[in-house]
Protein backbone atom coordinates (compact mmCIF):
# COMPACT_ATOMS: atom_id res chain seq x y z
CA UNK A 1 0.00 0.00 0.00
CA UNK A 2 2.93 2.26 0.86
CA UNK A 3 4.18 1.68 -2.57
CA UNK A 4 1.29 2.49 -4.28
CA UNK A 5 0.57 5.96 -2.39
CA UNK A 6 4.57 6.65 -3.21
CA UNK A 7 4.34 5.58 -6.42
CA UNK A 8 1.25 7.90 -7.30
CA UNK A 9 2.51 10.83 -5.53
CA UNK A 10 5.66 10.84 -7.87
CA UNK A 11 4.06 10.21 -10.94
CA UNK A 12 1.52 13.13 -9.59
CA UNK A 13 4.44 15.27 -9.21
CA UNK A 14 6.17 14.30 -12.58
CA UNK A 15 2.80 15.03 -14.46
CA UNK A 16 2.56 18.77 -12.53
CA UNK A 17 6.30 19.57 -13.50
CA UNK A 18 5.31 18.75 -17.10
CA UNK A 19 2.11 20.50 -17.44
CA UNK A 20 3.10 23.54 -15.47
CA UNK A 21 3.84 26.79 -17.19
CA UNK A 22 5.52 28.84 -14.59
CA UNK A 23 5.03 32.54 -15.84
CA UNK A 24 7.68 33.83 -13.28
CA UNK A 25 10.63 32.09 -14.50
CA UNK A 26 14.08 32.36 -12.48
CA UNK A 27 16.96 33.20 -13.82
CA UNK A 28 18.27 29.96 -14.52
CA UNK A 29 15.30 29.24 -16.64
CA UNK A 30 16.58 31.03 -19.01
CA UNK A 31 16.78 30.55 -22.21
CA UNK A 32 13.21 29.04 -22.30
CA UNK A 33 11.98 26.58 -25.25
CA UNK A 34 9.14 28.37 -27.03
CA UNK A 35 5.75 26.32 -25.83
CA UNK A 36 3.03 28.56 -27.54
CA UNK A 37 2.35 32.26 -28.44
CA UNK A 38 -0.20 31.83 -25.88
CA UNK A 39 2.37 31.15 -22.70
CA UNK A 40 4.62 33.51 -23.86
CA UNK A 41 2.52 36.24 -24.10
CA UNK A 42 1.73 35.36 -20.22
CA UNK A 43 5.68 35.63 -19.42
CA UNK A 44 5.33 38.50 -21.22
CA UNK A 45 2.86 40.12 -18.24
CA UNK A 46 5.67 39.30 -15.95
CA UNK A 47 8.47 40.65 -17.15
CA UNK A 48 9.83 41.61 -20.58
CA UNK A 49 9.83 38.70 -22.93
CA UNK A 50 11.78 38.32 -26.23
CA UNK A 51 11.43 35.46 -28.99
CA UNK A 52 15.10 34.47 -30.24
CA UNK A 53 14.25 32.50 -33.73
CA UNK A 54 17.26 30.48 -33.70
CA UNK A 55 18.26 27.47 -36.34
CA UNK A 56 20.16 24.40 -34.98
CA UNK A 57 22.27 25.07 -38.08
CA UNK A 58 23.24 28.42 -37.84
CA UNK A 59 26.53 29.17 -36.40
CA UNK A 60 25.78 32.86 -35.02
CA UNK A 61 22.37 31.21 -33.22
CA UNK A 62 24.65 28.60 -31.49
CA UNK A 63 27.34 31.30 -30.65
CA UNK A 64 24.10 33.52 -29.33
CA UNK A 65 22.86 31.04 -27.20
CA UNK A 66 26.03 29.87 -25.54
CA UNK A 67 26.63 33.63 -24.67
CA UNK A 68 22.66 33.58 -22.95
CA UNK A 69 23.96 30.38 -21.09
CA UNK A 70 26.97 31.49 -20.17
CA UNK A 71 25.16 35.16 -18.70
CA UNK A 72 21.78 33.84 -17.19
CA UNK A 73 22.48 36.02 -14.35
CA UNK A 74 22.61 39.11 -16.46
CA UNK A 75 18.94 38.18 -18.09
CA UNK A 76 17.20 37.35 -14.72
CA UNK A 77 15.31 40.54 -15.61
CA UNK A 78 13.98 39.41 -18.80
CA UNK A 79 12.22 36.33 -20.39
CA UNK A 80 13.97 34.77 -23.01
CA UNK A 81 12.49 32.46 -25.17
CA UNK A 82 13.85 30.41 -27.67
CA UNK A 83 12.10 29.60 -30.96
CA UNK A 84 12.76 26.87 -33.55
CA UNK A 85 13.07 29.18 -36.76
CA UNK A 86 12.56 25.66 -38.92
CA UNK A 87 9.49 25.01 -37.15
CA UNK A 88 8.01 28.19 -36.97
CA UNK A 89 6.57 29.66 -39.86
CA UNK A 90 3.31 31.24 -38.45
CA UNK A 91 5.34 33.04 -35.99
CA UNK A 92 7.83 33.87 -38.57
CA UNK A 93 4.57 35.75 -40.61
CA UNK A 94 3.23 37.20 -37.69
CA UNK A 95 6.53 39.08 -36.95
CA UNK A 96 8.31 39.15 -40.46
CA UNK A 97 10.81 37.09 -39.42
CA UNK A 98 12.91 36.13 -42.57
CA UNK A 99 15.54 35.06 -41.54
CA UNK A 100 17.61 33.04 -38.60
CA UNK A 101 18.82 34.75 -35.21
CA UNK A 102 15.83 37.52 -35.15
CA UNK A 103 14.65 38.60 -31.52
CA UNK A 104 11.08 40.41 -31.19
CA UNK A 105 10.35 41.76 -28.07
CA UNK A 106 6.27 40.94 -27.27
CA UNK A 107 3.99 43.05 -25.16
CA UNK A 108 1.53 41.64 -23.45
CA UNK A 109 -1.15 41.20 -26.14
CA UNK A 110 1.53 39.65 -28.30
CA UNK A 111 2.47 42.68 -30.57
CA UNK A 112 6.00 43.03 -31.16
CA UNK A 113 7.45 46.12 -29.75
CA UNK A 114 10.88 45.67 -31.32
CA UNK A 115 12.80 43.54 -33.68
CA UNK A 116 16.07 43.02 -34.05
CA UNK A 117 18.60 40.68 -35.79
CA UNK A 118 22.17 39.25 -34.33
CA UNK A 119 23.87 39.82 -31.05
CA UNK A 120 24.08 37.98 -27.66
CA UNK A 121 23.55 39.06 -24.30
CA UNK A 122 24.48 42.92 -24.16
CA UNK A 123 22.70 43.48 -27.63
CA UNK A 124 19.83 41.99 -26.17
CA UNK A 125 19.61 44.20 -22.90
CA UNK A 126 20.40 47.21 -24.66
CA UNK A 127 17.51 46.72 -27.49
CA UNK A 128 15.00 45.23 -25.02
CA UNK A 129 11.53 47.93 -23.96
CA UNK A 130 10.63 48.25 -20.48
CA UNK A 131 6.72 48.43 -20.71
CA UNK A 132 4.80 50.60 -18.08
CA UNK A 133 2.83 48.36 -16.27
Amino acid sequence: MKKSVLIILVIFNIALNVLAVDVKSKPSENPIPFKSLESSIELAKVKPTVLFFKADWCPTCIAAAKDFEKNRELLKDVNLVVVNYDKSRDLQKKYGVTYQHTFVQISTKGDALVKWNGGSTDKLLKSIIRETR
